[in-house]
């Protein structure tokens, strides 16, 4: 398997890659979602959240793009506070970001 985070993203067409994925299970293109903060600039520890994030997806048992998705949500929402720990989510906000993005439940 192979992820690549494409940080403020590379456009593709009318869309913005945010993550290009990669495995036996398929090659999958992550588009950039707008979350309800924005960034703050700060970006320390993005990569780290995102794969926090797709850790998390893997660990429970969702498929590699939807891994993809919820690496993307935890790495932007790492941005909306200074440093590194500031901005990343509780299992709650986590869930209620991702309600509002996908309109299904964690």
């Amino acid at each position: 398997m192979v992820a690549v985070t494409l940080g403020r993203g590379i456009k593709r067409g009318a869309t913005t890659a945010a993550c290009y994925l990669v495995s036996r299970e398929g090659e999958f293109v992550i588009e950039a979602e707008k979350t309800g903060e924005r960034p703050k600039g700060d970006t320390v520890g993005a990569g780290d959240a995102f794969a926090a994030g797709f850790l998390f997806g893997f660990l429970q048992g969702k498929g590699l793009e939807e891994c993809g998705h919820l690496g993307h949500l935890v790495g932007r929402l790492s941005t909306t506070k200074i440093g590194a720990r500031g901005g990343l989510p509780s299992l709650s906000q986590l869930r209620r970001e991702y309600k509002q993005l996908h309109r299904e439940s964690l």
